[in-house]
Parts: structure tokens; C-alpha cells; sequence
């Protein structure tokens, strides 16, 4: 190898090294933000509306790594809750985050359905509350028929925030709270106190303060929460929130990931180089390399040159060729083209992922026909 091709190699190391070490983080699992708290209702609301607003901005911030710009998806119904209830549009507004709303199906103008919605085309999702937001049985039930999906969804990265379900005041829900999160029980108090709340550590860690926690009315409270770690507490110590950015399954939060959470590489977009080659007179064996393909998991992919065969009027012959100094390098001994006619390599490859998955594809490489006269 000559010393521009060595420096090239080691430049190509350190950028793989440093794609494996941004794709290990970003194949992390996002968060999981749970509480008993209605901020939806409270940040545009009653007594403290800038406590209400920061709890929603660090659930957003803890849950998806410290975004800074998520992009978020709102769950709620687009019908009025009645008396004792607010959009909590307004909420999240008054919180700084703009965002896309889905509700069960109504069909209504501004609204997706959360039935087909993709969670994975987001950062987050926030789940609005039941009281004193709107979110309503009908909700309620697509998002837990959808369990699945939301699980992987933060397991893959995603950010996931849930507001109190209780079925106070106009009883918007009656069952199946917090389904989609199966290990989450949950009791109503009848009404705890607005003041003397606690933070636990992972409160403090979020960047939460007593200031956001007390001072506004709350609803629900949680007596399991498997793996995951205590947020707040109201004053007679039950647990107001929970949190984790460890995966999540039916059975609770884990350090473990999931099986079949791996997805395979794409293999669009994968180009050989060069992609056109010249005959000349003596011109030997030329080195060929594939590059390209990404990984929707954000691992690290890995390219093999599996095969190169000419394209003879459509027909595949094999090509003359050996492997490179690695795997998606080779050595391809260009064959004289015709007088007047080109000849076309395909090259054959395979991605992979570390993780079992797996993708293949061909690159074409084109050799120009050779000019009359040309000599042999």
C-alpha cells in the first residue's frame, strides 16, 4: 500500500471508529416518564403553572437524552372533557414544544390516528391525562392494543411521557389505565395534598425541584413499578412518578434488550468505487471497494464484496477476481471490451450488523468501450 493509500486507511479507522461509538449510543433505549402529576392541565392552568411547564420540559429532556428539539407526538382526544378539564394543547404550548396530535380515529381536521400512527417518524410521545386533560377511553384503548409497538418504540430510542390516568372528575377513562406499560399498578387518591411533596434521587438527577412539584392538584399514585426508578412522592409518601431509560417489557423495566428488537440493515445506497473503469493496455488488476448502507438501529454496519460476475447481453459470467486486503475490497482484472462495445461488473455484497442482521445487494461497474484503433 502506498503512503497516500496508508493515511487514507488510517483516516477510514478513525471515522469508523468514531460512527461505531455515535451508532452504540444512539442503539441505546430512550425513556420512560410516569406520573401522577396533569401538568397538561396545570402549565396552562392553576396555582403553579411554571412548576407544571418544567416537569413537562425535563420529562421530555430525560426521556429522549436531552433532545434539543424532539419532535413529539401528543395522544389525546380532540373532544372537550367538560367541566374541570383543559386542552391540553394549551399545555404543551405553554411548555415551548410544538408538536403532532393523534387521537383514537375521529378523522377530525389536525388529528392522526393513533391506530396507524407511526411512533417511530417521532422523538416522544406524551400521553395527555385524563383529568385534568383530555385523554379519553377511546385513546386509551388504541394505545394499549398498541403495546407492542410502544414498547419498542422507546426500546429502540423513543421517548415515551404519561400523564395521570385516574378517571376523576368526568371519568374520561374506566379501565385498562396504563396498559401499554402492563406492570405499572396504579390507585386513585381520593385527593392528596398539593404541598409537601418529596423528590427522590432520580427527581433531582432530572433536574426537578420541589418549586415543580408542589402547589398543584395531582391524582394518581403508583404501588408497582418493577425496574423502574422513583421520581417524587406526595406527602404521605406515596409515589407520585416514576421513571427509567432502561428497556422496557411486559414484565418491567430491564438492563436486559429484548428479543427481536434487532432490525437488519438497508443496503440502498450502497455504491462500489470506482464505478467506472477505463481499459488501457497493460492495465492489470484494480482494486474495487463497496461502501455505504445504514443500520435503522444505528449499529455499526459492515460490507463484504461476495462475488463479481460480468454482465454478458444479460447473461452472468464470472469474472476474473480475488479477494482485497479486506472485506469489502477486491482485485478485478478488467477483460479487453470489444471494438465499440463496453462490458458491465456487477458486484455482489453483503451488509451486516453485529447483531444477526443482514442485507445483500450488487453495484454495477461500467467499462466504456474501447475507441477504434486502440491498440491491444
Amino acid at each position: 500500500m502506498t503512503a497516500a493509500g496508508r493515511l487514507v486507511a488510517s483516516c477510514a479507522a478513525a471515522l469508523t471508529t468514531l460512527l461505531l461509538s455515535a451508532a452504540v449510543a444512539s442503539a441505546a433505549p430512550g425513556g420512560v416518564f410516569v406520573t401522577g402529576h396533569d401538568p397538561d392541565f396545570h402549565a396552562h392552568l392553576g396555582g403553579n403553572a411554571a412548576g407544571a411547564q418544567h416537569i413537562i420540559q425535563r420529562a421530555v429532556a430525560y426521556t429522549t437524552h436531552g433532545h434539543p428539539s424532539p419532535s413529539m407526538l401528543l395522544v389525546t382526544s380532540l373532544t372537550d372533557g367538560g367541566h374541570g378539564h383543559s386542552d391540553p394543547r394549551l399545555g404543551v404550548k405553554a411548555a415551548g414544544f410544538t408538536f403532532d396530535v393523534a387521537d383514537y380515529g375521529s378523522g377530525m381536521d389536525g388529528a392522526l390516528d393513533l391506530r396507524t400512527v407511526d411512533f417511530e417518524d417521532y422523538d416522544v410521545v406524551l400521553v395527555a391525562s385524563d383529568f385534568g386533560g383530555w385523554l379519553s377511553q377511546l385513546e386509551l384503548d388504541a394505545l394499549n392494543a398498541r403495546g407492542d409497538d410502544i414498547r419498542t418504540f422507546v426500546n429502540r430510542g423513543g421517548g415515551l411521557v404519561a400523564l395521570s390516568e385516574s378517571g376523576l372528575q368526568n371519568q374520561l377513562t374506566a379501565r385498562n389505565r396504563f396498559d401499554f406499560l402492563p406492570f405499572l399498578i396504579v390507585g386513585v387518591p381520593s385527593q392528596p395534598s398539593p404541598f409537601g411533596h418529596t423528590l427522590e434521587k432520580a427527581g433531582v438527577d432530572m433536574g426537578l425541584t420541589t418549586a415543580d412539584i408542589d402547589g398543584n392538584q395531582d391524582h394518581t399514585y403508583f404501588t408497582q413499578y418493577t425496574g423502574m426508578e422513583v421520581v417524587d412522592r406526595y406527602s404521605d409518601g406515596q409515589v407520585a412518578s416514576v421513571a427509567t431509560q432502561l428497556y422496557v417489557t411486559p414484565g418491567g423495566a430491564t438492563p436486559v434488550p429484548p428479543p427481536g428488537l434487532n432490525r437488519p440493515p438497508v443496503c440502498t445506497g450502497v455504491t462500489v468505487s470506482p464505478d467506472e473503469i477505463a481499459w488501457t493496455p497493460g492495465l492489470g488488476s484494480v482494486p474495487v471497494a463497496v461502501d455505504g448502507g445504514s443500520d435503522p438501529d444505528g449499529d455499526p454496519v459492515t460490507l463484504r464484496i461476495t462475488d463479481v460476475v460480468q454482465d454478458v447481453a444479460g447473461a452472468r459470467v464470472p469474472a476474473d477476481w480475488q479477494a482485497g486486503a479486506t472485506a469489502e475490497e477486491a482485485l478485478l482484472r478488467i477483460r479487453r471490451p470489444k471494438q465499440g462495445e463496453g462490458r458491465s461488473y456487477l458486484v455482489s455484497f453483503e451488509a451486516g450488523d453485529g447483531n444477526g442482521g443482514t442485507c445483500t445487494g450488487e453495484a454495477p461497474i461500467a467499462v466504456p468501450p474501447v475507441a477504434r484503433g486502440n491498440p491491444r
